[in-house]
């Protein structure tokens, strides 16, 4: 308990934190045994205030530690305030202020006042339970283990249980599910020794859960030993009692007439393309996994690899993806074929080069091919069209001299009048696009040829 008061405090009153710390020469440490929080106030007037710990600190005697009151956050205004004396009176203890969050403290000459109330008792939990380790039959194969018997030795004072489920499993990992003499989880072995019955506890793993109780917090139960009996045939066990015939490749194996018969084949099925169906290894239940030779075909997953072949087991892509067999890789697998299920093309067609007239009546226009280029499939389309001295080139008034013709046009119009001329512009096509007159506005005036 601390006696605290605010002064000149309003607005939001926040919480101070309290910390039992351990200390190392003479001051705290970052070592939090346990922390609570004080509720903010704002009354002026000097009050105890508690510091109840939910999960108090284990104290050793003789052993100096320390507490720490901060604020959970800044007050806007006031002031929180604590009781002090006016010199140092605690021996051996001592008042200590940190400016920069505990990572200095400087000594005061003064101390605080504090109360602590500290409580020992001695008082025994009203129950508990115990769930032993696994316990392994350790058939020897053929066997059908099942647990006959569950015997404890214990110390029952007046006021006091002790009570057993028990669980049987054929796996080690489970599952567990703990039962009663009526098979379910609503009753108890109370009476040692206990008869166990096959048709519940069959199973190569064993478990049991020991229930401890009292009424008396000042007594307890005390469990000293527990035994627990097996037998590893089917004899005497119903039909379908669940047993280990010792073949790994029957997934299901159970008691018939006295037998452990084994039944629901493992199935070795192929594991992927590459291999064949395996053979179960009735040693580990495990199935082989065989490669299909080498060679034989697969498919990667890959549209962009044809064709592919399994090899040591592993499908492996091939060549890269060329459907049209032009020696261009497909550009939907990062090739330069824009059009792969067409040998005569593998790139759009770009700008026209060195149209030049090769007569001068009748004009005979020629341009560079682009078959090399982009694909012998490419055609020209040639548009023409008049100018005259001083004035400019009117695009609009193009007119189509050819369209999807070749590399070369002869020009049969008459000669222009005098002081007029004729222009050309020439594009190609292909089927993987149109290609330009050489500047956005020509494409976009010049009239669609044809």
């Amino acid at each position: 308990m601390f006696v605290l008061c605010c002064s000149g405090g309003s607005g939001t009153d926040p919480a101070l934190t309290v910390n039992i710390r351990t200390t190392s020469g003479g001051s705290p440490t970052s070592t939090v045994l346990a922390s609570t929080t004080i509720a903010g106030f704002s009354s002026g007037t000097a009050t105890f205030y508690s510091a109840v710990f939910n999960s108090p600190a284990a104290l050793t005697g003789g052993t100096t530690y320390a507490y720490a009151l901060r604020l959970v956050t800044d007050r806007a205004t006031g002031t929180y305030a604590a009781l002090r004396s006016n010199n140092n009176q605690y021996a051996n203890g001592a008042q200590l202020v940190s400016n920069n969050s505990g990572s200095t403290w400087s000594a005061q000459s003064t101390d605080l006042g504090f109360r602590t109330y500290m409580t020992t008792p001695v008082v025994f939990g009203v129950s508990g339970d115990l769930v032993s380790s696994i316990k392994d039959a350790n058939p020897a194969p053929g066997g059908a283990p099942h647990w006959t018997s569950l015997s404890w030795t214990a110390t029952t004072p007046p006021s006091t249980t002790v009570r057993f489920q028990a669980a049987a499993s054929g796996s080690a990992v489970g599952p567990f599910t703990f039962i009663g003499p009526d098979g379910t989880n609503g009753t108890f072995f109370t009476t040692s020794p206990t008869s166990l019955s096959g048709a519940f506890f069959s199973g190569r793993y064993f478990k049991y859960r020991a229930f401890l109780s009292t009424t008396v917090a000042t007594s307890t139960p005390t469990l000293s030993d527990v035994t627990a009996c097996y037998d590893n045939t089917c004899s005497g066990l119903a039909n379908g009692t669940v047993c280990n015939d010792g073949n790994a490749c029957t997934q299901t194996d159970t008691c018939q007439a006295g037998t452990c018969t084994g039944s629901s084949p493992v199935v070795c099925a192929a594991s992927d393309q590459c291999h064949d169906a395996g053979t179960c290894d009735t040693g580990s239940g495990i199935c082989s996994n065989p490669s299909k030779p080498d060679g034989t075909t697969c498919e990667d997953g890959n549209p962009c690899t044809l064709p592919d072949t399994c090899q040591a087991g592993n499908c492996q892509a091939g060549p890269p993806a060329d459907a049209d067999g032009d020696a261009h890789v497909s550009g939907f697998c990062g090739g330069d074929d824009c059009n792969d299920a067409d040998a005569q093309v593998w790139y759009a067609p770009v700008e026209v080069t060195n149209l030049t007239l090769t007569t001068a009546s009748p004009a005979d226009p020629a341009w560079n091919s682009q078959g090399i280029l982009v694909g012998p499939e490419t055609t020209y389309d040639l548009v023409s069209g008049s100018f005259g001295i001083g004035g400019g080139i009117v695009f609009t008034a193009a007119a189509c001299l050819q369209s999807a013709g070749q590399s070369s046009y002869t020009d049969s119009r008459p000669d222009p009048p005098a002081g007029e001329g004729y222009w050309y512009l020439s594009r190609g096509r292909n089927s993987c696009g149109v290609g330009t007159y050489g500047t956005v506005q020509r494409d976009t005036s010049i009239p669609t040829c044809p």
